[in-house]
C-alpha cells in the first residue's frame, strides 16, 4: 500500500502517514475524554469522590 501511494503521490506520502500516525492518538485520548463525561454523570458525586482519579465533566 504504501508502495503503491508512493508511486501516485510522490512528494505527500510522508506527510500523509505522518499525519495519519499523529492524528490516531490523539483521537483516541478525545474519545476518552469525552467517554469520561457521561461515566461521570451516571456514577453520581458519592461514587465519584470514592475514586482514585477525578472524573470531570458535569459532577
Amino acid at each position: 500500500m504504501a508502495a503503491y501511494l508512493n508511486y501516485l503521490m510522490l512528494e505527500k506520502v510522508f506527510l500523509m502517514i505522518a499525519s495519519l500516525a499523529t492524528f490516531a492518538p490523539v483521537w483516541g485520548w478525545i474519545m476518552i475524554l469525552l467517554s469520561q463525561i457521561p461515566f461521570g454523570r451516571k456514577i453520581g458525586k458519592k461514587a465519584a469522590s470514592k475514586l482514585q482519579f477525578a472524573v470531570l465533566g458535569g459532577i
